[in-house]
């Protein structure tokens, strides 16, 4: 996996691009729509802004990657978990 120092505000965008050759990608949750050339625009992958809206649109996903600030990480594994979705925890 390609490695490189990415600072902190980009670094999912940046973890997008490095995964997408690992894995396909079906889906981005993020509050600011992904902007006009970003590698979820390019690739045309869905975007939710939010986690529920995600888990409303009944996607079936093997796991969820999540690249979040600290103070969501409880939250939001814990409602990936009890959806049946296995998490790994960036």
């Amino acid at each position: 996996m390609p490695t490189h120092h990415v600072p902190r505000k980009r670094f999912g965008q940046h973890f997008l691009v490095d995964q997408s050759v690992l894995a396909h990608i079906v889906a981005v949750i993020d509050p600011r729509p992904p902007a006009e050339g970003s590698p979820a625009e390019v690739a045309g992958i869905a975007w939710y802004a939010d986690l529920d809206s995600f888990l409303a649109a009944g996607i079936a996903v093997d796991v969820a990657i999540l690249c979040t600030p600290l103070p969501t990480h409880a939250p939001m594994t814990t409602t990936l978990l009890r959806a049946g979705i296995d998490v790994l925890l960036e």
